[in-house]
C-alpha cells in the first residue's frame, strides 16, 4: 500500500473516459491534515495556548506510517481497500445486469474502459481512506483534550480540512463554526469549538 496523487475522479462508461472537475483526489489535503494532528497531538495543560510551526518536509511515507501506527488503523484500512477491491470486481461482473439497454460491443468498451481505470480508481480510494483516517484522529484528539480553537493559515487546503474536521466533529455531535479573520496582519482559519456533547 502506498500514498501518491493519482488526480481527479474519473467518469467512465461505455462511451469512454472523462474526468470532473472540482472532484479532487484526498492525496492534495494530507499533508494539511497530518500537519494539523501533528500540531493537535501532544500532551495538554488547562487552558494553555500552543503554537506549532508547520512542518513542509513530510514525505508520503512518513503520513503513511503514521496513520497505520494509529489504534488499529491497519486492519481496518485494509479492510476498507478489500471491500473496494470487490465492490470494483462486482462492478464489471453486473454490467450487464445495470445496463441492459447496452448492445454487447458497448458493454465490450464499458467493461474495458473500467478494467483500465480500475488501479487509478483504487489509489484514489486509498488516499481518500487515509484522509478520512486523518480526519477521524484529529476529531478524535479534539474530543479527548476538548480543545476550544484551531488557528490555521489561510489557503484553499487548510479550509477543505477544516470543513472536513467540523463534519467529523458535528458526527460526534460536537458543535463548531468555520470562519476567517486577521491575526498580526494576516488573514488565517480558524475552526472555534463551542459545544461538547455531555
Amino acid at each position: 500500500m502506498k500514498i501518491k496523487y493519482i488526480g481527479p475522479k474519473v467518469v467512465i462508461s461505455h462511451l469512454g473516459i472523462s474526468f470532473k472537475e472540482g472532484k479532487e483526489d484526498k492525496y492534495n489535503y494530507l499533508l494539511s491534515s497530518f500537519q494539523i494532528l501533528k500540531a493537535i497531538k501532544h500532551e495538554y495543560i488547562k487552558d494553555t495556548l500552543y503554537n506549532f510551526n508547520l512542518e513542509n518536509n513530510i514525505s508520503d511515507t512518513n503520513i503513511l506510517e503514521e496513520v497505520l501506527a494509529f489504534k488499529d488503523n491497519s486492519i481496518e484500512i485494509n479492510k476498507k481497500i478489500k471491500s473496494f477491491e470487490e465492490f470494483l470486481e462486482i462492478e464489471v461482473k453486473d454490467l450487464k445486469v445495470h445496463h441492459s439497454s447496452l448492445n454487447d460491443i458497448e458493454l465490450d468498451i464499458y467493461t474495458k474502459n473500467l478494467l483500465l481505470m480500475k488501479d487509478y480508481r483504487k489509489q484514489r480510494q486509498i488516499n481518500k481512506i487515509i484522509y478520512e483516517f486523518l480526519i477521524n484522529e484529529i476529531a478524535d484528539f479534539i474530543k479527548l483534550n476538548e480543545i476550544k480553537d484551531l488557528e490555521t493559515p489561510f489557503n484553499e487546503r487548510f479550509w477543505h480540512v477544516l470543513q472536513s474536521i467540523e463534519g467529523s466533529l458535528e458526527e460526534k455531535k460536537i458543535t463548531s463554526q468555520l470562519d476567517t479573520k486577521i491575526k498580526n496582519d494576516s488573514m488565517i482559519i480558524y475552526l472555534l469549538i463551542s459545544k461538547y456533547a455531555m
